[in-house]
């Protein structure tokens, strides 16, 4: 009798240990990176801001390809939001850029850069020169 409750008790402990070893392989090590919203920026010729949101759990770095849109932070680690700014414009044509985030650990299609089109709008009045 003692030894079938020995046996018991073995393959009750071995089936609660690879049940707990199952889920800790599924949920440890899968990296993510997410960004919200990720629509195009229109901003008007007086500028402004906007926000966006980062979910994940790896660095990631943030950029513009156009020096009148700022991005800041330009990178973090983790959950976080950059903020996307145009101050205002003065130009007779409109002005256009890309910022991208990017995670800093480029592993599987959840971790792919995401492209945000930014652009500015021209003033009516312009700047023109004589």
């Amino acid at each position: 009798m003692k030894k079938v409750l020995s046996i018991i008790a073995a393959a009750a402990l071995l089936a609660v240990s690879c049940g707990q070893n199952n889920k800790t392989a599924d949920t440890d090590g899968v990296k993510t990176f997410g960004v919200s919203p990720i629509d195009d920026i229109a901003f008007p010729a007086k500028g402004g801001s906007e926000t966006i949101n980062i979910e994940s759990n790896v660095s990631w770095t943030a950029t513009s390809d156009n020096d009148c849109f700022s991005v800041k932070p330009s990178s973090g680690k983790g959950n976080g939001s950059v903020v996307i700014k145009a101050d205002a414009y003065t130009g007779a044509t409109a002005q256009s850029g890309t910022v991208s985030l990017i995670p800093d650990e480029v592993e599987g299609p959840a971790l792919t850069t995401v492209y945000i089109n930014v652009s500015q709008a021209a003033t009516s009045e312009g700047s023109h020169e004589d």
